[in-house]
């Protein structure tokens, strides 16, 4: 269902979008569908290489997301509610006002040094 990469995007929606009171069962339901992606995402790659749809080979693994991509939008599109972004206050982190710790500017020098001393062993 969801990428390793998509699963923040994943939960702050459901948070989004179910009620509290439901909110237990959306997250109870989420841990089976990422444990069946876990297994049946490379179960269908390796049948997709094996059958070697169209000559395509490997290539299929990628293919196949155009479809998916599509029927995701459109379930998207159908089931997702529409929302309106809240209004933020302004600016949410704090401001430091004093200057950054020694190791900062020491190591920015350091790798300023680094990157115009050229190859190590070599001297210029």
């Amino acid at each position: 269902m969801f990428g390793t990469a998509m699963i923040p995007q994943g939960f702050g929606m459901m948070k989004e979008m179910f009620p509290p009171r439901e909110l237990q069962a959306a997250f109870g339901a989420m841990g089976p569908i990422m444990g069946l992606s876990a297994v049946g995402g490379p179960t269908l790659a390796g049948w997709l290489v094996d059958a070697d749809f169209f000559g395509t080979g490997w290539r299929m693994i990628f293919l196949i997301n155009l479809p998916i991509g599509l029927i995701a939008i459109l379930a998207a599109i159908r089931f997702l509610p529409a929302t309106r972004p809240i209004r933020s206050s302004g600016l949410t982190c704090p401001v430091r006002s004093s200057p950054p710790p020694p190791h900062c500017c020491s190591s920015s020098r350091w790798f300023r040094a680094a990157s115009t001393a050229g190859p190590p062993g070599r001297s210029r």
